[in-house]
């Protein structure tokens, strides 16, 4: 599993996305939570969630100007140094918003993200 950049986990927990309540325990291991250790406990403290739980995160579909957007995540090897791109297009392929990043984790959180912009907006 990809852990997400620490800036950008604790970005997502700023911006609403539901944190597990075991997050608040940081396994020994090592793990998807990042934050100040205190003994085995993370006093500020971020979940990285896996790329299943930031597609979950995401709306399958957004209805804007009567035309339904879906959800779509792409892995395009000649966009370097960000070949993954995550967002919404309709049917005929015109796109509403996307986020690209190297790693298909980081696109997708990237678009939840801007998703919670255009709600706020």
């Amino acid at each position: 599993m990809t852990s997400l950049p620490y800036e950008l986990a604790k970005e997502l927990k700023d911006n609403g996305l539901v944190q597990p309540v075991c997050a608040q325990f940081k396994e020994l291991e090592g793990g998807p939570v990042f934050g100040e250790e205190v003994g085995q406990f993370a006093t500020a403290w971020a979940y990285s969630p896996s790329l299943s739980e930031l597609i979950a995160a995401c709306p399958r579909e957004i209805r804007r100007d009567n035309v339904d957007y879906h959800f779509w995540l792409v892995a395009l090897p000649h966009y370097r140094p960000q070949p993954w791109q995550a967002g919404y297009g309709s049917i005929e392929n015109r796109p509403l918003l996307f986020a690209n990043s190297d790693s298909p984790e980081e696109a997708v959180a990237r678009l939840w993200l801007e998703i919670q912009r255009i709600k706020t907006a």
